[in-house]
């Protein structure tokens, strides 16, 4: 079979603190000074990795001679990585040994004499050096080492060392070399950690086509423990097996050629103890398996030596293993038939004993493995409900999994997958819980238990959503509504219905959704189990439909139906209440309020999963607010965590505007996400995605591709629902779109807006204002002033400073802008280019012919216009005739005026 496992391991992932350090020696040779770098960490750890890709930056230039040896573990010769050394510099020096390095060798000065042969070679050419796995070298070459690191300073030579710093504890004499090497002042100690899950990601991440699916990769980021050699391995074991247990021979192999070293009795106790657990009491061993406490702390002596274990010391003394995966090949050399009744009577010794409230989680565990399933289920079920009571919830969905493994019955099974949903939820794993979610929802229908399968259904949904597949997420709810919408209480059905409005950024029928919300009983709807549901969506529907008056009642409501619900319940009211807020208009203090407590919420109860949203609300609300800078570091926020693809669609939404008033690429590229165009492009285009027009069009402009730019926003226009989320799109579709349809659909949306809707009286008034300038109206400038007064009384000072541009009023608009942070000259040129393109189009202009007036615009002479935009002369003249009847003109200077914005020139002025 061929495999489609990824080249793996090319970048410097997650180490950019610890290549810093690495540059800073090399920065400093460049200076004539020398250094030695001592890299240290675990096997796997990354080391050698870290250190050959950095020697490929040394080559290049004028190069310094890099000189590679390694020690090796089963002995080689005395000195043999210093002899190398000086043989190496000696050969690149023509064989060449200096008189001072002999008179030396002949007195027996051996260390000096070889500091002063590797020295003068220095002279000529700087030398850098690397020596791999220390931990296995010999004393005299330690030594020398020593010797060396004291006399670098001086010389034009880099050494750079990698060693396992778990090798060395048991070399109490070369761990106290390293030491002393370590204080030399042209010493930098560089201490390799291991990898958090996102960095183990990117470093895996090998595209769509080479990926497990994320229930593997879980298992995958769980076992390596951050260890990136352990995490391509049982990637690569993940990926030929499809399977998330499959422990590779070569992480195993590596671990019993330590364990087995051991002599029959040590290896009974530590297999024992792998029995126990990842972390274990030894004084368990004694209790339960019946060991001498001076066998097991004789085996653990011994164990510790082969780097298997090690001691945890703290109010009760404890061991571990040294890693998960030790742990996990160990205890896989004793027999299942005879683990589990060892796992029985581990489980039976805790039950008895007097903290066994207090290791509820061990008990669990050890149930589920002795694979007793009437105990097992109902111990991982408490254990589950313990953790997450404090916010544990990876270990809650590890122990939701294995009472899932052993349910008994249908009912049991439907519930642990419902559970696995929620759970995985917090976590952040959506896929994972998607698939969870079907097989509960498959479950619930079963068994005619609707009103369960409506909670599940929006999950469903919800997840969708957030892998970018919200098309799939509506006719989901739209399919379930419609077959078993008849099978559920009013409020589970007006739930389903109107879930869509969570998921969609503003549209999905507000206004009829909300007038079945009011037909209703209020009492019996408030009541219900789903009330708290209910105003989250009222909330929303409220926003989306301009009713600032109704929002900040059902906001009221929301907030104490949220203070029974559960944490990330509470958390995701805050969280909308935000979001609706700041895209509404609303007060801003109360917007400010939703974001602080929702931050404090998530905080405290560990919802990482959903601090990137949090994140993005507090940038858009500075954005708006014209806080340019806190906007883009809380940018730089939402953009840090693993986010969904849902995630990133609301951050294209208003980012890449922000970038283009920062000059900031990295907000600009959000524009070119593959996701946001196939969402754009998708049949039909939802109101979410129709927002997402705005940064394409954007990028369109920028790139010069005017007619694709005009054809985003018509587009964009045609797909909006209401004016929630398109504060920022229609005045940019209102300069640039041409057909009627398009205008008439802008003229429609702004036309119904509620008069207690402050966001969309603004927008009324600069879309307005945008088409009287177009049309050169004389009301143009009155109605700019009015869209810059109702943004004035929004607190958005950098739409109110385009509304005083177009009206006229510079000298402020450019205060306006300076005190917001913005980059005037990026902004100009980017309305600059608009307007031209804006000017070309609304007279029928093709894309080349508005380049070409554009470049005339700017001062260029025909030749010049040619080797622009790779044209012969011939065919500029031809283009520039057709624009001059096309427009009415008769000169270059009529048309350039035409195109900046003033009256076509008269004769007299094409004359001057």
């Amino acid at each position: 079979m061929r495999s489609t496992i990824p080249e793996l391991g090319r970048r410097f992932v997650g180490r950019a603190e610890e290549l810093r350090a690495l540059r800073a020696v090399k920065h400093d040779l460049a200076s004539g000074r020398g250094g030695i770098a001592l890299i240290g960490g675990t096997a796997g750890i990354g080391k050698s990795r870290l250190l050959a890709e950095f020697l490929q930056t040394v080559d290049g230039g004028r190069a310094p001679l890099v000189v590679r040896t390694e020690c090796l573990e089963y002995g080689g010769t005395t000195f043999g990585p210093i002899r190398e050394i000086v043989a190496k510099v000696a050969a690149s020096d023509g064989g060449r040994i200096d008189a001072a390095a002999t008179a030396s060798l002949e007195r027996g000065s051996f260390f000096a004499a070889i500091e002063a042969i590797v020295r003068e070679a220095a002279r000529k050419r700087a030398i850098v050096v690397s020596i791999e796995d220390l931990h296995w070298a010999d004393r005299s070459t330690l030594e020398f080492i020593a010797y060396w690191a004291a006399h670098i300073a001086s010389t034009r030579v880099a050494a750079f060392v990698t060693y396992r710093d778990d090798e060395l504890e048991m070399r109490p004499e070369a761990n106290a070399l390293l030491a002393g090497i370590a204080r030399v002042g042209a010493s930098r100690a560089i201490a390799l950690r291991p990898l958090d899950d996102a960095s183990i990601q990117q470093l895996l991440d090998g595209g769509p086509h080479a990926r497990p699916a994320a229930r593997l990769m879980h298992g995958v980021l769980e076992r390596a423990g951050g260890n990136p050699f352990f995490a391509e391995e049982l990637y690569k074991a993940a990926l030929e097996t499809n399977s998330g247990d499959a422990l590779p021979q070569s992480i195993s192999a590596s671990i019993l050629v330590r364990f087995r070293g051991l002599d029959e009795a040590d290896r009974a106790v530590v297999a024992r103890a792998a029995i126990l657990g990842y972390r274990f009491d030894p004084q368990m061993l004694v209790d339960v398996f019946g060991f001498s406490p001076e066998a097991v702390a004789l085996a653990l002596h011994r164990a510790r030596a082969r780097l298997l274990v090690v001691e945890v010391a703290g109010a009760r003394v404890r061991f571990r293993f040294r890693h998960a995966l030790t742990h996990e090949t160990i205890a896989n050399e004793t027999f299942e038939y005879e683990a589990r009744p060892l796992h029985a009577r581990i489980a039976e010794t805790l039950s008895a004993g007097p903290d066994a409230a207090a290791r509820i989680a061990e008990i669990a565990y050890h149930r589920y493995r002795a694979r007793d399933a009437e105990r097992a289920v109902p111990a991982n079920e408490a254990a589950a409900e313990a953790a997450l009571a404090i916010h544990a919830y990876a270990d809650a969905a590890t122990l939701y999994a294995r009472a899932l493994d052993l349910a008994r019955t249908p009912l049991e099974e439907s519930r642990f997958n419902g559970r696995m949903l929620a759970v995985l939820t917090l976590c952040g794993d959506h896929a994972l819980a998607l698939a969870y979610g079907e097989r509960a929802l498959a479950l619930e229908l079963e068994r005619g238990a609707y009103a369960e399968a409506s909670v599940t259904i929006r999950r469903i949904a919800s997840r969708l959503a957030s892998l970018g597949r919200e098309a799939e997420a509506h006719g989901r709810l739209a399919a379930f509504a419609s077959e078993h919408g008849a099978s559920l209480a009013p409020a589970d059905a007006l739930l389903v219905t109107g879930w869509g409005l969570l998921l969609n950024l503003g549209g999905g029928a507000p206004r009829t959704w909300r007038e079945r919300l009011r037909a209703h009983d209020a009492a019996a709807l408030a009541s219900s189990s789903g009330a708290w549901g209910l105003a989250l969506l009222e909330v929303n529907a409220d926003a989306d439909l301009g009713d600032l008056a109704a929002w900040t009642d059902s906001v009221r409501r929301l907030r104490r139906l949220a203070e029974r619900a559960s944490a990330g319940e509470r958390a995701m009211s805050l969280l909308q209440i935000a979001v609706t807020g700041a895209y509404a208009g609303a007060d801003g203090a109360v917007v400010r309020a939703a974001i602080d407590e929702a931050g404090a919420c998530f905080e405290r109860y560990g919802l990482l999963s959903l601090g990137r949203y949090l994140a993005t609300a507090d940038a858009l609300d500075r954005y708006l607010r014209g806080e340019l800078a806190a906007a883009r570091q809380a940018v730089g926020a939402a953009l840090a965590e693993p986010g969904d693809l849902n995630h990133i669609a609301n951050l294209a939404v208003f980012a890449p505007a922000l970038g283009a008033d920062l000059e900031d690429r990295e907000l600009l590229a959000l524009a070119a996400h593959e996701h946001v165009a196939r969402s754009f492009w998708a049949e039909p285009v939802t109101h979410g995605a129709a927002l997402l027009g705005t940064c394409l069009a954007s990028r369109a402009l920028a790139a010069g591709r005017d007619d694709e730019a005009r054809r985003i926003l018509e587009r964009a226009v045609d797909g909006l629902e209401t004016l929630l989320g398109a504060h920022l799109l229609l005045p940019f579709a209102a300069r640039c779109v041409v057909s009627e349809q398009a205008r008439a659909r802008i003229a429609e949306l702004v036309g119904g807006v509620d008069p207690g809707d402050p966001a969309g009286l603004a927008t009324r008034a600069m879309v307005a204002a945008t088409f009287a300038t177009r049309e050169r109206r004389p009301d143009a400038a009155r109605l700019a002033f009015e869209a810059a007064t109702r943004y004035e009384r929004l607190g958005w000072p950098l739409l109110r400073a385009r509304a005083l541009a177009l009206a006229g009023d510079d000298a402020t608009a450019r205060a306006l802008e300076a005190a917001c942070g913005l980059v005037r000259k990026a902004r100009e040129a980017g309305d600059r280019h608009v307007d031209d393109a804006c000017k070309a189009a609304d007279a029928g202009l093709t894309g080349r012919e508005r380049a070409v007036a554009a470049a005339v615009a700017a001062g260029l002479a025909n030749r010049e216009i040619a080797a622009r935009l790779n044209l012969s002369v011939k065919t500029v003249e031809a283009h520039l005739s057709r624009i001059y009847g096309r427009l009415g003109l008769r000169s270059r200077v009529q048309l350039a005026g035409y195109v900046t914005g003033g009256e076509a020139a008269s004769e007299a002025d094409a004359a001057v």
